[in-house]
C-alpha cells in the first residue's frame, strides 16, 4: 500500500483558482500548484508535498499549506487547514500531517493564497493505515506497534500514567494529576496521605479520557490492565526470548495457545523517561497498565523486563513509560 501512495507523488494539474489569470504574453507560468502528492502515510500520519508557481509580489495575506476533510463533498465540507511556514526558492515545500485516524479516508489538497486570490491542486483520497492486532489466544488481541509507533521495533511514545500525550518532562512539577509533588493527589488516589488537601476518590482503572491507547487510537483500544499483562508474561500461556529486530533489542513474545502458536509480537526495550532524561533505551522496558496500586498511589502497575527477567513492576506515575494497547 506504501508504494500505492508513493505513485501518488506524480505532479497533479492546478485545478482551481478563484481569480483570473492576467492577459498578456508572460515569460513564466500564471502563480498556482502545479504539483502535489502524498507519501508515508502510516496509520495517524502521513506527509504530503507540492509545487507552486509563486506570484511575483508577496502580499501580506500570502499563504500556503493544505487542507484535509474526511468529507468526500470536499472542499464544501469541514476542513483542517495545515498552514506551511517555509517553502524553498523553486516553490516546493511539504508538511507532515499528524493527529489523522487509522483506517480512515481523507481528501487532501494543496493551496496557496496571494492577494486574497486562492489556487489549489486537486484533491488527492488518501487512506490511512490500519493499526494491526494479533491474536494470540488470550483473553485480548494485542497491538503489533507502540502508541507513537508505526512499526514493531519503533520505540513510539512515552506517557506519565493517566496522561494521553508526550511530553519533554517527566516529573511531579509537570504531572497533570497533582499540584506538583507526590503527596498532592488530584485523581487517582485513595489515600489522603497522598492526596491535595486530603483529597480521595474510589477509581481503580484509568478513565478512558485518561487511557492514552483510547485517546490516540480511538475506537476499543485501550490500555491492558495488570491481569491482562500477567496473562501475557505467564510462560504457559507464551514464550519470551530476547532478540533483535532490525537491530532492536527487545522481547519475541510467541504464543503456546494452541492453534495460535505462529502469532507473535515484539516489544522493544524502550527504557523509560523521567525528567528529561531517558535512561536504559536498549536494556529494559518498561509498559504501563491500566490498573491502580491501591497501597501506594504514587505507583501504578507496569510490565517490566530485562534480558533476564520478565516481571511486574510499581513504577512512579510520573514517569513516562511505553504503552502496547489491547482491544477485545
Amino acid at each position: 500500500m506504501r508504494n500505492l501512495y508513493k505513485a501518488l507523488l506524480a505532479i497533479s494539474i492546478l485545478a482551481f483558482a478563484c481569480c483570473d489569470n492576467k492577459s498578456g504574453e508572460s515569460n513564466h507560468p500564471e502563480p498556482g500548484v502545479y504539483g502535489f502528492g502524498v507519501s508515508n502515510v502510516q496509520m495517524l500520519t502521513a506527509d504530503v508535498q507540492a509545487q507552486v508557481v509563486l506570484p511575483d509580489q508577496i502580499a501580506a495575506d500570502f499563504e500556503l499549506g493544505f487542507e484535509v476533510s474526511e468529507d468526500m463533498t470536499f472542499p464544501e465540507g469541514t476542513t483542517t487547514r495545515c498552514k506551511v511556514k517555509y517553502y524553498n526558492p523553486d516553490g516546493t515545500y511539504s508538511h507532515s500531517l499528524t493527529g489523522l485516524r487509522d483506517s480512515t479516508t481523507y481528501r487532501v489538497r494543496a493551496y496557496m493564497i496571494n492577494q486574497m486570490c486562492f489556487y489549489s491542486s486537486s484533491p488527492i483520497t488518501v487512506t490511512t493505515l490500519k493499526f494491526r492486532c494479533v491474536d494470540l489466544g488470550l483473553s485480548v488481541k494485542w497491538a503489533t506497534v507502540n502508541v507513537g509507533a508505526a512499526r514493531p521495533e519503533e520505540y513510539g511514545d512515552y506517557f506519565a500514567w493517566g496522561e494521553t500525550e508526550p511530553k519533554m518532562e517527566y516529573s511531579w512539577a509537570t504531572y497533570k494529576y497533582c499540584n506538583g509533588s507526590d503527596d498532592s493527589m488530584t485523581k487517582y488516589c485513595n489515600k489522603s496521605r497522598y492526596g491535595y488537601n486530603g483529597f480521595t476518590d474510589s477509581k481503580t482503572v484509568l478513565d478512558p479520557d485518561d487511557d492514552a491507547a483510547h485517546v490516540n487510537w480511538g475506537g476499543s483500544w485501550r490500555i491492558p490492565t495488570a491481569e491482562e499483562h500477567d496473562e501475557l508474561r505467564n510462560t504457559d500461556n507464551c514464550s519470551w526470548v530476547w532478540t533483535t529486530l532490525h537491530g532492536v533489542a527487545g522481547y519475541k513474545v510467541q504464543s503456546k495457545k494452541p492453534g495460535y502458536t505462529d502469532n507473535w509480537i515484539f516489544l522493544p526495550a524502550a527504557g523509560y523517561h523521567y525528567e528529561a532524561t531517558q535512561d536504559h533505551v536498549g536494556s529494559i522496558g518498561h509498559y504501563w497498565t491500566s490498573s491502580f496500586y491501591t497501597e501506594s498511589p504514587r505507583r501504578e502497575y507496569d510490565l517490566s523486563f530485562s534480558p533476564s527477567d520478565v516481571s511486574r513492576l510499581r513504577s512512579y506515575r510520573c514517569d513516562g513509560l511505553s504503552i502496547r494497547p489491547v482491544c477485545p
